[in-house]
């Protein structure tokens, strides 16, 4: 009897009878031509588990299964010429994993996965449930419980409005005057070091008012459509809510002209399984980078514009809106940030509503 499930965007099948499982995780699928990170283990007589294989594959093609088979087939059954015994030994000679048939199996299995992700959520009555007191909104009129980037130039102001939108989020308290729904908070950066990243964390800290545990905050180099594993496993261990990810450039591994590349960062999102604030620059003509599978993905988009307000230390921030997937646009958001106390390294980061 063999059961498939999905949990977290990881499918994982398992055959009692032989005491084989089968982890299929980061699946990606383009033309009905499928490839993932392919986990096989088994249980050992001695109630431990033994790892067959491991690799990204492909895994839609007759060619593709026999060769996992073969490699797993392989693997076990050694070869005598060489001194190699292979794992019979730890399994019996006589034991289901042993004895099995994998080209079968591991045919049967994918074919049983790929079912279940192309099936996709069965049909429901959406009236069935009472979701009055589902809130769609992560910061009121900003950040939406879904994908939301906001772009702008370098120097505009954009990762400051991440961490506060975090620390706020993260602390409950208001963004600039918009009311926010607390949850935790995962910041996952590509652009600066711990060092410079706590700096800003206590100097946005200081300008809310807010003491106590910040969000997480994880330094990240690796594509997020690699990360997706481990941080679904710091997801659930942390308890987070919504993450920050800044930028979407080097998060999608550099391919932001490629549309492999940028849906492979989006499915990767969307497996998290939790809303996102995406920050992104701009190119040389002053326009979002990248494909324009980027404005396709996202759900709620904002430009960042930002100059220097009257008075030292101070920047006028203006917010567009340029898409919202949940109606009419919220038009424009003005804020000045200031930075209060020595110009070179502020005490405070304080982010106030202005009248556009």
């Amino acid at each position: 009897m063999s059961t498939v499930r999905k949990d977290f965007g990881r499918y994982t099948y398992e055959d009692e009878s032989v005491g084989l499982t089968i982890v299929v995780k980061q699946l990606y699928a383009r033309h009905y031509e499928a490839s993932a990170h392919v986990l096989i283990t088994a249980k050992a007589s001695d109630g431990e588990d033994v790892k067959l294989f491991e690799s990204r594959s492909p895994i839609t093609t007759g060619s593709a299964r026999k060769r996992i088979a073969s490699d797993v087939d392989e693997y076990i059954m050694g070869d005598e010429k060489k001194g190699d015994q292979g794992l019979k030994g730890r399994f019996g000679i006589n034991s289901p994993i042993v004895t099995n048939d994998w080209k079968s199996s591991i045919s049967g299995a994918m074919e049983q996965i790929l079912q279940k992700h192309y099936a996709g959520t069965p049909p429901e009555n959406l009236y069935d449930y009472d979701l009055e007191d589902e809130d769609d909104q992560r910061i009121m009129g900003f950040l939406s419980e879904d994908i939301n980037m906001i772009y702008g130039q370098s120097g505009s102001g954009k990762s400051y409005c991440g961490i506060i939108a975090g620390q706020t989020i993260q602390h409950g308290v208001p963004f600039a005057g918009l009311g926010t729904i607390q949850g935790n908070v995962l910041l996952v950066d590509y652009e600066t070091t711990r060092a410079k990243m706590r700096k800003r964390f206590k100097r946005v800290d200081a300008g809310l008012k807010v003491e106590g545990k910040p969000m997480y905050y994880m330094p990240a180099s690796v594509p997020l459509a690699q990360m997706v594993e481990p941080l679904q496993t710091y997801i659930v261990e942390r308890d987070i809510d919504f993450l920050v990810i800044d930028s979407l450039a080097r998060a999608s591994g550099g391919s932001i002209t490629d549309e492999d590349g940028v849906n492979m960062m989006f499915e990767a999102i969307r497996s998290l399984e939790r809303p996102c604030l995406i920050i992104h620059h701009t190119n040389r003509g002053d326009d979002y980078f990248g494909s324009t599978y980027i404005r396709a993905n996202a759900r709620n988009i904002w430009r960042l514009r930002s100059a220097q307000a009257e008075g030292e230390g101070k920047l006028s921030m203006t917010l567009e809106q340029e898409k919202e997937n949940d109606g009419a646009s919220r038009g424009v958001l003005g804020f000045v940030m200031e930075f209060k106390g020595d110009p070179y390294d502020p005490d405070e980061v304080v982010l106030i509503p202005e009248d556009v």
